[in-house]
């Protein structure tokens, strides 16, 4: 919460508190957990060698309690990767786990698809974009629909960078101002600054 508000002082300090209580003070999970969360630290700052080394990490102390994994390690590293412009590691992902534009979705695999719409994106192409647009629809329709409000604040980011892509403007501006209509009473910050030079020419 406090890094995407922005907090990343705040942040650090909760981290830092738990990492002195020690790993064998939490759940089974928290070893891999605080690495993820102190990797998503690290990508706030710029830090994103740090951040994959972290994720790396919280992979290899992947520990669940049997609940499904709607946030694999394996994605959170994906998006970390795409971001440093590293796309054949993010398009090796994506077809180790089967993920295409057309899926069936679920819960469970949403952040999946979102980070595969990352990579359509950074990839560029008129037909990727294409994709990436029917797909960030019917997310956003699924998310709506589950009362998922989170998802669909990134979604609609996602999409108004998707339409601006595409050269539609009218549709761009109207996705980033629902975006920031729902996104205002919780305070997301991260979420739009992180979305690139697109969004903030939008904005």
């Amino acid at each position: 919460l406090a890094i995407e508000h922005n907090d990343l002082d705040a942040a650090a300090d909760h981290l830092s508190s738990s990492a002195q209580l020690g790993e064998h003070m939490g759940l089974p999970q928290h070893p891999y957990r605080w690495r993820v969360a102190t990797a998503r630290l690290h990508e706030a700052r710029g830090d994103l060698v740090t951040a994959l080394e972290l994720l790396t990490e919280a992979g290899a102390r992947y520990n669940t309690d049997y609940s499904p994994s709607a946030r694999p390690v394996t994605a959170v590293t994906a998006r970390v990767e795409i971001e440093l412009g590293r796309l054949d590691a993010g398009a090796r992902w994506a077809e180790a786990n089967r993920l295409s534009a057309g899926d069936e979705l679920s819960y469970v695999r949403e952040f999946e698809h979102l980070t595969l719409a990352h990579l359509l994106l950074a990839r560029g192409s008129p037909h990727g974009i294409e994709r990436a647009i029917g797909l960030l629809r019917r997310l956003l329709t699924a998310a709506a629909d589950g009362r998922r409000f989170g998802s669909a604040v990134e979604i609609l980011v996602l999409l108004a960078r998707a339409q601006h892509t595409a050269g539609d403007e009218t549709e761009a501006t109207a996705s980033l101002e629902e975006a920031l209509v729902r996104a205002k009473p919780e305070g997301y910050v991260r979420t739009f600054l992180e979305a690139g030079p697109t969004v903030t020419g939008l904005l």
